[in-house]
């Protein structure tokens, strides 16, 4: 049976991605705005950990139930490079074009030419223009296949992960200058913590089933006031302690209740979240750019800029995505008969 929660789910951690990167309130002057601020961005925390919990969820559950699991995995992480490939393109197009039009274009295309070549990136992602948000797709390509190797062993590899997750906050609280947003230190953790969902998920339920939902989340506000106060006694964390028990707290809901918010606009828009993480900082950088151009950069200091950016920036995405996707659809759909027609 498949969990429309999943979806709702991703829905809201799309939009708290979008809040990530359009940082509301931060450039504003004032202690209130700046506390505002780490509130909000620490709240957001829990988006890219559900979105990988919610692939090793669904990763799991496949390749437990097909004969031909190989198969499915080759096409599984075929399909996660296409994404990845397609959209690098589009971003590195963009970028040469805007770089065309800078004061200096052959110094900057060579210098983003250098940034977007160095070794690093095949682990790490690149980091440049607007394309820092591709490393999601990085880490299943090298996690997904270990989990497959071991998916019998998804205790024992659980458990390596998590201290290796528990170590990443330490490394970040002592100011180590380590990349623990990662495979290593991060994405395992959470696409592992699915695939463990996933493997007792009969058990959890059992153990969740007399927990109303009041309760579990009034044990998640409780775990979300912990992880703003982490937050605030130790900087800003990409992740904490606190984020591993909001992530498991919020796949316990989803299990007791596998239905929430089924066939509303927020499931429908979930279901396609992929697609707004994948275009939303093109849309930023645009808008961005446009008020650069028009010499209204004072817009970017106003209260209405901070509150209606990230909005504007989750529907246009949206919008953006499915005109892309039907095309795409139309595109290939058509070919093979244009081919057929022709023969």
């Amino acid at each position: 049976m498949r969990n429309y929660s999943i979806d709702s789910i991703k829905f809201f951690g799309a939009f708290a991605v979008v809040v990530i990167h359009t940082q509301p309130f931060r450039e504003l002057d004032g202690d209130i705005c700046q506390m505002l601020y780490l509130v909000i961005r620490t709240l957001c925390s829990f988006a890219v950990p559900s979105f990988f919990t919610s692939m090793g969820y669904l990763f799991y559950k496949k390749i437990s139930i097909l004969e031909n699991k190989s198969t499915y995995v080759v096409s599984y992480l075929k399909k996660i490079c296409k994404y990845l490939i397609i959209t690098a393109v589009i971003y590195i197009i963009y970028n040469l074009l805007k770089l065309l039009l800078s004061s200096n274009p052959l110094l900057y295309i060579k210098d983003f030419i250098n940034d977007i070549t160095k070794i690093s990136n095949i682990y790490y992602g690149i980091d440049s223009g607007g394309m820092f948000h591709l490393w999601y797709l990085l880490i299943p390509l090298y996690i997904l296949p270990i989990i497959y190797l071991f998916r019998n062993r998804i205790n024992l590899i659980t458990s390596i992960f998590l201290i290796l997750n528990i170590i990443g906050v330490f490394l970040q609280i002592k100011g180590v200058g380590i990349n623990v947003r990662d495979a290593l230190f991060y994405g395992g953790f959470y696409i592992s913590l699915g695939c463990f969902v996933c493997k007792y998920e009969n058990e959890i339920k059992d153990k969740i089933c007399n927990i109303s939902a009041i309760h579990l989340l009034c044990i998640l506000v409780a775990f979300n006031i912990l992880q703003i106060s982490e937050s605030i006694l130790f900087g800003r964390l990409t992740y904490s302690f606190s984020t591993i028990f909001i992530t498991f707290i919020l796949f316990a809901i989803i299990l007791k209740n596998n239905h929430i918010l089924q066939d509303s606009i927020i499931n429908k828009i979930g279901s396609e979240s992929l697609g707004i993480y994948l275009i939303h900082p093109i849309i930023i950088d645009i808008a961005y750019l446009a008020i650069y151009r028009l010499n209204m950069n004072y817009i970017s200091n106003s209260i209405i800029w901070q509150i209606l950016l990230t909005p504007i920036v989750f529907i246009t995405s949206y919008g953006i995505y499915l005109i892309v996707n039907n095309s795409y659809s139309r595109i290939v759909n058509t070919l093979p008969k244009s081919i057929n027609l022709h023969k």
